[in-house]
This record gives structure tokens, C-alpha cells and sequence, in this order.
């Protein structure tokens, strides 16, 4: 276990590194940095500093044998809890953020669109598929031109003669049934 003139050596120490950090907000007064903040940061800090004041005697007090179970500065850090619980209820709740998937692919297109080595990818990509495409019409226009059709393309006339057949044979059939049934009324 540490001696206590150690740890008091340390907690002076600690002291002046705090006394250091702090000065800047301790040369200027609070309200002079409360004035630039929004209304809620402004609460808050004043009620952030009162807290810390109130700690700061709490802490002297105990460390002086004081009872402060009665003594009026408990009465002030529960106040100032309060405080401290309104404007925590009082400010809402930040709305979860959600990610516009257009919009980020917009700046994605936007960033990538100065990128020389990926304009180069894009447009042989591009250029490559226009060549595919043309090249398969190409063929397909030889085929049809040259009479060499597949299997599968007369298979497919054959079905689509068949179905027109049928559909003009059923169109003589009901013209003669109609023709019959006229004939039959008339007599």
C-alpha cells in the first residue's frame, strides 16, 4: 500500500494538470460561452457547472469531517439532479438516421466519374457489349438471309402453321353450321 504523503504528492499533481486544462474556461466567464450556444447547450452547461460547484463543496466538506447528510448542499445537488432530469426529458430523442440510397448512389457516380482509370473500365465494358450485341445480330441476320434456320425455328412454324389451321377450319366449320341452320329456317 502506498504511502499517504505519496498519494497526497499524486493528488497534487493531478491537481495542477487539471488547474492547467481548465484555465481557459476558468479566465472567461461562463455566460460569455453560454452566449454561443443554442438554448439547450446553454441549460445544460449552466446546470453542467453548478453540479460540478456543488460537487466540488460536497468533496471540501466530507474531507473536512462534516456531516453532510442534513447540511444544505445536499439539498442543491439533489436540486440540481432535477434540473438536470428535465432537460434531459425536455430534449428529444435524435431520430435514427436513415441512409437515401439515391442519393448516395448519386455521389458514388459523382466521385467515380473523375476517376480516369474507371472511365476507361466503364467505357470497354460498354464497348464490349455493344460489339456482343452486334455481333449476334449479325449472325442471326445471316441465318434468316442464307435460308439455315434451326430445328427449333421450324419446329416452332410448324406449331404456328398447325394453330392457324385449326383456327381457320373451325371458322369454315361454324360458317357452314350457321349457312345449315339458316337454310333449315327458311324452309
Amino acid at each position: 500500500m502506498a504511502h499517504p504523503l505519496d498519494q497526497l504528492e499524486d493528488i497534487d499533481e493531478l491537481l495542477d494538470a487539471l488547474t492547467k486544462k481548465l484555465q481557459p474556461l476558468i479566465k472567461t466567464p461562463v455566460h460569455d460561452h453560454a452566449n454561443k450556444l443554442p438554448v439547450a447547450d446553454k441549460a445544460r452547461l449552466y446546470v453542467l457547472t453548478t453540479y460540478a460547484l456543488q460537487s466540488l463543496l460536497f468533496s471540501y466538506l466530507r474531507l473536512q469531517g462534516v456531516s453532510t447528510k442534513d447540511h444544505p448542499v445536499m439539498r442543491e445537488i439533489t436540486r440540481v439532479k432535477q434540473y438536470m432530469d428535465k432537460i434531459k426529458s425536455a430534449t428529444p430523442a435524435p431520430a435514427p438516421m436513415k441512409l437515401d440510397q439515391a442519393a448516395a448512389g448519386r455521389f458514388i457516380k459523382a466521385a467515380l466519374a473523375g476517376n480516369d482509370e474507371y472511365d476507361a473500365e466503364r467505357a470497354a465494358r460498354e464497348e464490349a457489349s455493344k460489339t456482343a450485341a452486334l455481333e449476334k445480330l449479325k449472325a442471326l441476320d445471316k441465318k434468316t438471309a442464307s435460308g439455315d434456320v434451326t430445328k427449333q425455328e421450324t419446329k416452332k412454324d410448324k406449331k404456328g402453321r398447325k394453330a392457324k389451321d385449326k383456327m381457320g377450319e373451325r371458322r369454315k366449320e361454324r360458317k357452314e353450321g350457321r349457312k345449315e341452320v339458316r337454310a333449315k329456317n327458311r324452309a
